[in-house]
């Protein structure tokens, strides 16, 4: 393929993803999409109750990446200020994922847009996110989108 036809065919595809909030029609199909990508069995009522807790907290947006009606993407954004850094917030991403069979289809590049257009809107100083360790596909994606690996450790306590 032609770097012309590459860059129609990416073109095509993009105008075709829409990147929206979650909402209560497509939150089953995005539970499942979770399910898939992080290997993680999470009631669905659980889900449903957390949902109703954030859905009109303005410190979230929880998007997802639609395809041909189908939710092949999702991210949770959470927009927070650190009292003793600057005046700015920053925005911490959550469960960011792409459907195994859409990936190297520019909808995580898309989901990205979105995130990073919510995140000057709302003058955040930094957008920050972990991976897992040894998911070199996504890290390669990360910097070629302008994301710099930190050298930091993160730590977790589940109670």
């Amino acid at each position: 393929m032609s770097v012309k036809e590459r860059t129609l065919w990416r073109y095509l595809l993009m105008s075709e993803v829409i990147i929206t909030r979650l909402n209560e029609q497509n939150l089953q199909e995005t539970h499942n999409l979770c399910e898939k990508c992080f290997k993680q069995n999470v009631n669905f009522d659980d889900i449903k109750t957390i949902y109703d807790k954030v859905k009109n907290d303005n410190h979230y947006e929880c998007l997802v990446a639609m395809l041909n009606d189908k939710v092949v993407g999702y991210t949770t954004a959470v927009v927070a200020y650190n009292i003793f850094d600057g005046l700015k917030p920053f925005m911490t991403l959550w469960f960011v994922c792409v459907h195994p069979e859409y990936r190297r289809m520019y909808i995580g590049t898309k989901l990205f847009q979105e995130i990073e257009s919510i995140a000057k809107k709302r003058d955040c100083e930094l957008i920050y996110f972990t991976s897992e360790f040894d998911n070199e596909n996504a890290h390669k994606f990360y910097e070629k989108l302008g994301y710099n690996p930190q050298k930091e450790k993160a730590f977790y306590k589940l109670f």
